[in-house]
């Protein structure tokens, strides 16, 4: 029986102080085509979900989606990346600069606007942590892949019977 090449899946889950959505999809394609839009600050997922999704896959243009969120009593470190908080200092005085230019007044931003800014401060969970979380999101992936392969043989089967139901309509036709 063959599979489609078209699926979709979503899988959510929680632990380890967080919780996560996957999305797996796919559309046709002559090769097998990864997309992969993963967090950066867990180390070897994407290795291994690239890994895991060549093992499995053959063909498709497909695409990995995750988001992680972290559960407000997670543990962690806040942190400061420092370019991004000079980077949105130095845009900080041009808006002033500019906005003086043009005779406005604007309110000085304070320390806790600053650090809502995005990628200026973030709470990264502790390595243990993020380990645990890692090894929980790639068992979660593999039951995502079940569910996409499931959903390609289910749509394979029933384009199949489609076109034996077609191919018959027609054998019928030309007697």
């Amino acid at each position: 029986m063959p599979d489609s090449m078209t699926a979709f899946a979503v899988r959510g889950g929680q632990g380890h102080g967080h919780g996560w959505t996957w999305e797996l999809r796919s559309v046709n394609g002559k090769g097998l085509d990864l997309r992969l839009r993963l967090p950066d600050w867990l180390p070897g997922l994407e290795q291994a979900a690239r890994a895991a999704l060549q093992g499995r896959i053959a063909r498709g243009s497909v695409t990995l989606g995750l988001k992680v969120q972290r559960e407000a009593t997670g543990a962690g470190t806040a942190m400061i990346d420092a370019r991004a908080l000079n980077a949105a200092l130095v845009m900080l005085k041009k808006v002033e600069a500019t906005a003086a230019e043009h005779n406005l007044r604007l309110a000085a931003p304070s320390a806790a606007d600053i650090l809502t800014l995005r990628g200026v401060a973030d709470m990264a969970p502790p390595e243990a942590e993020t380990e645990a979380l890692t090894a929980a999101l790639l068992a979660d992936l593999d039951r995502l892949i079940d569910d996409f392969t499931a959903m390609r043989a289910a749509e394979g089967a029933a384009l199949e019977a489609l076109l034996r139901d077609q191919l018959a309509q027609i054998a019928d036709l030309v007697k």
